[in-house]
């Protein structure tokens, strides 16, 4: 019985060797601890000179099993690239001000909770801006960079049927009736939502006590855009009474920084949003497209008086997937689109004419202007530098 054992236990000492041998060369194939060793570029932002861009490089902690992101600069002229953000925890949403000296920023708190940060680039001075109970979301600076707006949700008292008893001392209970009223009760990654809705709020650039701008039982999402004067902020939502029930029908409101006056500037039946304010405040362009009752339908660009009046189409069916963006005149708008294929980025005259494709390889995902000349962003990740046009 002895030596049985003795020869299992060799057989599987030798064979555990065997097992452990060095591989011959790497293995080729993609395996799943890989996946730890991969990292990702999104969010580029173009400093207004033109000179900068800030991005987000995301990657993978084999130890908590967690993504992490941080926030890199990238040098346009000679592509150095260096970390501004980073260290424990997730760090996203990089927004340059309108003169490049701050870039406002999204981190995670000690205590787990996103918050908003500035940082003062010449100094390097880094601050909290306000003490939020939710994670900011769709950043965007006022022109006069005073302000930033952003979106957040914001709790509600969850609906209830009729009144428990007074639980004895001591006593264990089931946990409470939950009652749900919503429509939209849960969500992939998130499992039942919370009860409550997400609106505006504003929040001082050197910091504060963050103001509600937006109000009542509806949903405000951005991209937002003040207006060039600052006294008016646009926003996607839909406030109408049966707003549960058309998940597709999003209108453009206008709201006032000072009053919060709120003011619907579309009004079809079908998916306007994304709007941004043309540099001599006198035009918006935007997306949407009529509800046809179909399963999905290619959001087209339009424009509009600044007051919602003289509605245009300046596109036809060409897949639009991201905001549309002013040149400084305003003689442009630039956008991206997948009409080809692949996501390229365009740009027309205001006026709808001279459609031209500006990126030919495939790797552009963003436009935005610096001063003069324009310019497109391209992934990081790609190594390429963006170009003007």
């Amino acid at each position: 019985m002895r030596n049985t054992v003795v020869v299992l236990l060799l057989a599987l000492l030798i064979g555990g060797a065997t097992r452990a041998a060095p591989l011959d060369a790497p293995n080729r194939i993609f395996q799943g601890a890989d996946l730890f060793g991969l990292q990702y570029a999104a969010e580029p932002q173009i400093r207004p000179d033109g000179r900068v861009v800030a991005y987000v490089r995301g990657s993978f902690d084999i130890m908590t099993d967690r993504a992490r992101q941080s926030i890199w600069l990238i040098d346009v002229e000679t592509g150095e690239q260096t970390p501004l953000v980073a260290g424990a925890g997730s760090h996203t949403s990089p927004r340059w001000s309108a003169d490049g000296g701050r870039l406002a920023y999204v981190s995670t708190a000690e205590d787990g909770r996103p918050q908003l940060f500035a940082r003062w680039m010449q100094s390097g001075q880094t601050a909290k801006l306000a003490e939020l109970l939710s994670a900011p979301t769709d950043l965007a600076w006022s022109p006069d960079g005073r302000w930033i707006a952003f979106t957040m949700f914001t709790p509600d008292e969850a609906a209830k049927l009729g009144e428990a008893p007074e639980k004895p001392k001591g006593a264990e209970w089931a946990p409470p009736l939950e009652v749900i009223t919503d429509l939209t009760y849960r969500s992939d990654a998130e499992g039942y939502l919370k009860p409550g809705y997400r609106h505006a709020y504003v929040v001082a650039a050197e910091g504060g006590a963050p103001r509600q701008l937006t109000f009542g039982a509806f949903n405000e999402t951005g991209p937002l855009s003040f207006t060039p004067d600052g006294a008016h902020l646009l926003l996607t939502g839909n406030r109408m009474d049966n707003w549960r029930r058309e998940p597709v029908n999003t209108e453009i409101y206008e709201v006032a920084l000072d009053s919060g006056a709120i003011r619907a500037l579309t009004s079809r039946v079908g998916a306007d949003g994304a709007a941004t304010v043309s540099p001599d405040g006198r035009t918006i362009a935007y997306l949407g497209f009529d509800d046809r009752l179909m399963s999905y339908q290619n959001a087209e660009l339009y424009v509009m008086n600044r007051d919602g009046s003289g509605v245009r189409r300046l596109t036809s069916n060409p897949m639009i997937d991201t905001t549309p963006t002013w040149s400084p005149t305003g003689a442009q708008i630039a956008f991206t689109s997948d009409r080809s294929g692949s996501p390229a980025i365009y740009v027309m005259g205001s006026d709808g004419l001279n459609l031209r494709r500006i990126s030919t390889d495939g790797y552009c995902d963003r436009a935005t202007w610096s001063p003069a000349p324009a310019c497109c962003c391209c992934c990081p990740a790609s190594g390429r530098k963006p170009r003007s046009i």
